[in-house]
């Protein structure tokens, strides 16, 4: 898959980069990091560089309408919970749950929107044109990025015929697609929490359907769920943190969707074994926010308190931070090499 399939297209985006570089030097010069704030949403697409930025774009805010929103929240500075430093980016697409990675130079945010593929270029703050890919539509689903290739894996990402057949696999640099048939026993096809394991080289999906890890050489195999407990149905997250050494599941509603949940669990890799940290505090259980693990805590903004699928409830408070290496719940996110 090229990124330019036509002399026409190819004409076309570079003028719609250029007026969105136009519109997007403005805005950021007009907009400080501390002067925006994003509308609360849950079941936005999120992806994050340790230590650097948090994305997140789309998602549900109210009665089930669809925002376009895109901002980022900045890493690599520390900040209290009460005054996150975002930075607003050009408007996206109206979406949710639609999965996304970045690529490692920090240059291309790529996601899945049903069977699209849209692009956004860091550089001149601008979507590039959604390109169609040949897949059923898709919804409910996460990817998985490893750092070191630059590459995205979405479990059950390709379908055909109404069925989640394959994992996908995209070059977040290129914008190129392959699939794997490769079989697995995991019925969960969607809402699922995923995420990338540097220190292991593979990805991790959790659902009622269990544990799993996977490598694009190897088949699906079951991994470790030993301390964890239910997995939640839906709208959990799960970051790596500490280099890969540590993993963080969070959150969700249960299988009966009564309530969401607070709870987090910290994976050990080395011993392969969850333990239960302090639950959120008072109003922090959520469902379906944007989670970063970041210098060793995890950021979670946004999500939902209501059990109900239909329904936004914006939490009492926006932005949580997690510390992992003090197993506590704190009122400051701290950056590399700050206090």
């Amino acid at each position: 898959m090229t990124q330019e399939s036509a002399t026409s297209k190819g004409v076309l985006r570079s003028l719609t980069r250029s007026v969105a570089l136009l519109l997007g030097v403005s805005s950021v010069l007009s907009v400080h990091a501390q002067s925006y704030k994003p509308a609360c949403a849950q079941e936005a697409s999120y992806t994050s560089i340790d230590g650097s930025t948090m994305y997140v774009e789309g998602g549900i805010y109210a009665d089930r309408a669809l925002t376009n929103q895109a901002f980022t929240i900045d890493l690599s500075q520390s900040w209290d919970t009460s005054s996150p430093r975002y930075n607003q980016l050009a408007s996206g697409y109206h979406q949710n749950h639609a999965p996304g990675g970045v690529s490692s130079d920090s240059k291309w945010w790529t996601m899945i929107i049903g069977n699209l593929m849209s692009r956004y270029n860091v550089e001149t703050n601008s979507w590039n044109e959604l390109e169609t890919l040949s897949m059923d539509k898709t919804f409910g689903l996460t990817g998985a990025t490893d750092p070191a290739t630059d590459i995205m894996y979405i479990p059950f990402g390709y379908a055909t015929n109404g069925k989640g057949i394959a994992t996908m696999r995209v070059d977040l640099k290129t914008g190129e697609v392959q699939n794997d048939k490769k079989s697995h026993s995991m019925t969960y096809k969607t809402f699922y929490a995923a995420a990338w394991n540097p220190l292991l080289k593979s990805a991790i999906y959790l659902s009622p359907s269990g544990v799993f890890e996977y490598t694009w050489k190897k088949d699906w195999k079951k991994f470790s769920s030993k301390g964890l407990g239910k997995i939640p149905l839906r709208g959990a997250c799960l970051v790596s943190v500490n280099d890969g050494k540590k993993m963080v599941f969070f959150g969700g509603t249960p299988l009966d969707q009564k309530s969401v949940l607070g709870d987090i669990f910290i994976l050990d890799v080395k011993t392969k074994v969850w333990t239960k940290g302090p639950s959120a505090p008072s109003g922090g259980a959520r469902k379906a926010p944007a989670c970063a693990g970041s210098n060793g805590q995890v950021v979670i903004w946004g999500g939902t308190t209501a059990n109900d699928s239909i329904l936004m409830k914006c939490p009492a408070k926006e932005v949580l931070v997690f510390n992992v290496n003090t197993n506590k719940w704190t009122n400051r996110y701290v950056a590399p090499g700050q206090n």
